[in-house]
């Protein structure tokens, strides 16, 4: 479990505030790329998590007639096929994430031409089995729509889809309210386009918005005859269902249709419904005046309701001018909205290398680290090392070409503070550490590159190397920490008496911690730090000897009451400290505060209970209780069933997804050793948990004070 430290909430201070920037203004005259060259290209014989962003890119900057194009994309549906096939038939998410990404490969040709991939004939027979016709029609028309285009010989698949069509159709026609009926069929018809946009889709689609529209038209001439007026929210409402023209320009753009969308208006005879603007959008692409800029502001319109439409907008503009950063800023910023991170980071990328104007390298170095952040919130590795090495050639590069401007550097280092953080946070610290070094370089007042830094030379046990940085930051003649300062300085100071407790300089040791509360004294900090503040105070009493810990905790949970992180702070220290009493006592505030989830509550069980099979060789009964009647299929529910003896460890491991996890199983398992007394089985799986290098993870350091206790050592060492 990861552990919410303060200098990772307090990562970059809110220095700039870049928006994804102003509408671009149209330019003089747009100069569009030449035609197509078609480079050979050498295609891989597998794409891996680790290359499919690049050649996500490769495909989607493609001429479409390029002569390579369906063998890069068949390589890459192999790969969404394979990552479907590994995935439980009952995690719904995650294969129709597979799905979509898989369909996104085809061009708009492969659909007019019925060229769809047969590595998507395994998806589309689930989607087939899996859902049901009525709610879900769309999938499985979908589903049906590609087995019969992939296996054009067996016409028992276009023949259902052809019956579901009609059943699709014929159910609604029983709805009175016409207005009603014909929203209920387009809404299905335009789920369908958006996977499949087929113009027969598409016809079927325009004609259910236009028979809609002159539903709205009949009843407000209903009224208008009655002499009835309308209430401003019953017009207002009546109105945005009646118009077709978004929702139709959106379908046919997505069919690579945009120019036939506006003769298929004309001759439905429909009051289309579609600002001006906009429309004069479409018409300059259909005389091609300016068309990478208005392919852009057509992802401004399309992209808030159906960022597949305002993706492939953007991807267009990015081909028309590749040369213009804002185009491809505005592509990686469509893949993030998918949460496609590691495409969205290779487009950011592009974006930055291909300008020399600072405001656009600022605006995507702070994508970038946007980016990175929610992939690493995902707890996969899939994609991060290339995505990370992504974010370093960005910075290297932007501060290799150089700047006049300060605030390059602050963002550039927020970049590669935020690379060294993932690295930290994944038990990476030897890259962690060159990383922060760099970081702190390019930004010397930040304090999170120098505190971190000094956290992981603690946990390889250079104790002066770790003083040694916290000395010079404490020391250096600009202050570390901008308007932080003293708050920065006293986390500082109780780092480095830590140090100088674990080699035995103990008087040093209290010196540093005593300024450290002085520095509290006088410290500003956002407001929400106050809890945390609060138990870094309650800790150092307790490092001088006092004995105050209890008042500083009930303060940290008083003042915010639903943060989980002060719980998990609290009680592992205590469980580390051996006082099963007070563990006790948080542990029940935590299980009576309602706001919590059970994950937190099943880890705090298993560290109280333990503590207590170990120390008084009993359980402790409402912890145990929590975790005997605790079962699921999530990793922390395995957790509870595998400590009550529910589930074997191989069982358990069998679970494990990620590194993190295989971790956790090495020393919950040491846990139940010791319950057992059986400490030199334990030793060796909490030394592997020391070897993890996982800092991060409360485990880590619990298992350090274990291994430390069972070796019988009282300072330095492990």
């Amino acid at each position: 479990m990861k552990s919410t430290r303060l200098s990772v909430l307090l990562l970059l201070p809110a220095l700039l505030t870049l928006s994804c920037g102003p509408a671009i203004p149209p330019p003089a005259s747009t100069k569009e790329a030449s035609a197509a060259v078609h480079r050979p290209l050498t295609i891989p014989s597998e794409i891996t998590a680790d290359n499919l962003a690049r050649w996500e890119a490769e495909l989607f900057l493609m001429d479409p007639e390029h002569p390579q194009r369906l063998e890069l994309r068949d390589q890459l549906l192999m790969y969404y096929m394979n990552l479907f096939s590994s995935l439980s038939e009952d995690d719904e998410d995650a294969r129709l994430d597979a799905f979509h990404n898989a369909l996104a490969l085809h061009e708009r040709a492969d659909f007019r031409n019925l060229r769809i991939g047969a590595a998507m004939e395994p998806m589309a027979l689930w989607l087939v089995s899996r859902f049901e016709p009525r709610g879900k029609e769309a999938l499985v028309l979908a589903g049906l729509w590609i087995l019969s285009v992939i296996h054009p010989e067996r016409p028992e698949y276009n023949e259902q889809y052809l019956s579901l069509m009609d059943w699709s159709q014929s159910v609604r026609d029983t709805v009175r309210d016409p207005i009603e009926r014909y929203d209920s069929i387009a809404t299905v018809y335009d789920d369908l386009a958006r996977m499949v946009p087929h113009r027969e889709i598409l016809d079927r689609l325009s004609e259910a918005l236009a028979l809609r529209q002159r539903a709205v038209i009949e009843f407000m001439q209903f009224f208008s005859t009655m002499g009835e007026g309308f209430s401003p929210y019953l017009f207002q409402s009546v109105i945005s269902r009646g118009g077709i023209g978004r929702e139709f320009l959106q379908a046919f753009f997505l069919g690579d249709y945009l120019v036939e969308s506006l003769e298929r208006m004309e001759e439905l005879e429909v009051q289309d419904g579609i600002d001006d603007e906009l429309l004069q959008v479409v018409k300059q692409i259909r005389d091609g005046q300016d068309v990478a800029y208005n392919y852009h502001q057509l992802a401004q319109e399309f992209g808030p309701a159906n960022p597949a439409a305002g993706l492939r907008a953007c991807l267009i503009a990015h081909r028309l001018a590749p040369s213009d950063p804002r185009y491809a800023l505005c592509v990686g910023r469509f893949f993030s909205n998918m949460e496609r991170q590691s495409a969205a980071m290779d487009f950011y990328a592009r974006g930055i290398a291909g300008t020399d104007d600072d405001e656009m390298r600022m605006q995507g170095m702070e994508l970038m680290r946007e980016s990175l952040f929610r992939l690493h919130t995902q707890e996969t590795r899939a994609g991060m090392d290339a995505a990370l090495a992504v974010a370093v050639s960005a910075v290297r590069d932007v501060v290799a070409a150089g700047s006049s401007d300060p605030r390059v550097g602050i963002v550039a280092s927020g970049l590669m503070e935020m690379v060294a953080t993932v690295e930290y946070d994944d038990g990476f610290i030897v890259d962690a550490g060159a990383h922060f070094q760099e970081a702190s370089a390019l930004w010397p007042a930040s304090a999170t590159p120098v505190t971190r830094t000094a956290e992981i030379q603690f946990a390889v046990r250079n104790y002066d190397e770790a003083i040694r940085i916290l000395t010079a930051a404490l020391m250096a003649p600009e202050p570390v920490g901008g308007n932080f300062v003293d708050f920065w300085k006293a986390m500082m100071l109780e780092q480095r008496g830590d140090c100088y407790r674990e080699t035995g300089r103990i008087d040093k040791a209290q010196a540093d911690y005593r300024s450290a509360l002085a520095a509290w004294d006088v410290a500003e900090y956002p407001l929400e730090q106050t809890g945390a503040i609060a138990i870094r105070r309650g800790i150092i009493r307790h490092r001088l000897g006092e004995d105050r810990t209890d008042e500083f905790f009930r303060e940290a949970i008083r003042v915010n009451p639903e943060r989980r992180s002060t719980y998990a702070e609290i009680i592992s220290f205590l469980v580390v400290e051996g006082n099963l009493e007070q563990a006790a006592v948080y542990y029940r505030l935590a299980f009576n505060q309602d706001q919590l989830e059970s994950m937190w509550k099943i880890y705090f069980a298993i560290w109280v209970e333990a503590l207590s099979l170990r120390s008084a060789g009993r359980s402790f009964d409402l912890a145990r209780g929590y975790l005997d009647k605790t079962s699921g299929k999530s990793w922390q529910e395995r957790l509870a069933m595998y400590f009550t003896g529910r589930m074997d460890v191989a069982t358990l491991r069998s679970h494990a997804r990620n590194r993190g996890q295989e971790v956790e199983a090495d020393y919950y398992e040491a846990l139940q050793h010791l319950a057992a007394r059986r400490p030199e089985t334990a030793a060796p799986l909490l030394q592997k948990v020391i070897d993890s290098d996982l800092v991060a993870f409360f485990e880590y350091r619990m298992a350090r004070e274990l291994l430390r206790e069972l070796n019988g050592k009282t300072g330095g060492g492990q």
